[in-house]
């Protein structure tokens, strides 16, 4: 991390972060993010958007084909990544994350 006057300054441009939508945690997550004047961008399989994104599209919203897919594309443009509590999906994601490093 540097340091720009007294704010500590994160040398991540890209998070990702990994989470599930069912309990409103990206939602919330997505709302800070704008809130920031960030760009936020969601990566979702085709086969999930009539499920998952049942309100404000907040961003921009990429439709990939199958689940793998959405990880590599999220790895393309990620710099890190974090993972918020869910259920095992999101524990899937972050550690194919891992073993790819």
């Amino acid at each position: 991390m540097e340091m720009k006057s007294d704010v500590m300054m994160s040398k991540f441009k890209r998070i990702c972060v990994f989470c599930g939508c069912s309990i409103g945690l990206m939602s919330f997550v997505s709302q800070i993010v704008c809130d920031d004047g960030r760009l936020l961008t969601g990566v979702i399989p085709k086969t999930l958007m009539p499920i998952e994104l049942n309100g404000e599209i907040v961003g921009e919203v990429k439709a990939v084909a199958i689940m793998h897919q959405r990880k590599e594309e999220m790895d393309r443009h990620s710099d890190t990544f974090i993972a918020l509590p869910d259920v095992y999906g999101t524990l899937n994601e972050i550690l194919e994350v891992i073993s790819w490093a």
